[in-house]
């Protein structure tokens, strides 16, 4: 997801980095799809133990928090706001979650379940 440009970025007390990218899309006629993507990385440094240092290093991006912001049926004219105002509610929603000193901790912990729990093909490799 991170092919381009974000189109705005935020650094948390914590070191949690948030890009956030516009995905938007016409779909018919006049009306959008505005899709934002948020993406959380972080460095490495930031994490107390060796282990959990190599851990993130291993991540593809170091990317620990992904989320879709979206919103259905928007007019031309009123992309720009409406991709705004996900943005700013988004961030009223979510800044003291994730600025809490704990959850670089909670995220890479979670992130990692997801890549262990990947699911297995029933073709087992054949195509």
């Amino acid at each position: 997801m991170t092919d381009s440009l974000p189109i705005r970025t935020i650094t948390l007390e914590n070191g949690l980095l948030l890009n956030f990218y516009n995905r938007t899309n016409r779909y018919f006629g006049d009306f959008h799809r505005v899709l934002i993507v948020v993406e959380g990385s972080v460095d490495a440094e930031l994490f107390l133990t060796d282990e959990m240092k190599q851990r993130v290093e291993n991540l593809p991006g170091s990317i620990l928090y992904r989320r879709q912001l979206e919103r259905m049926g928007v007019t031309s004219d009123r992309l720009e706001e409406t991709g705004s105002e996900l943005i700013e509610s988004f961030f009223a929603a979510s800044k003291s979650y994730l600025e809490r000193p704990d959850i670089l901790e909670k995220l890479l912990k979670k992130r990692l379940l997801e890549q262990g729990k990947r699911r297995v093909s029933s073709l087992k490799g054949k195509l």
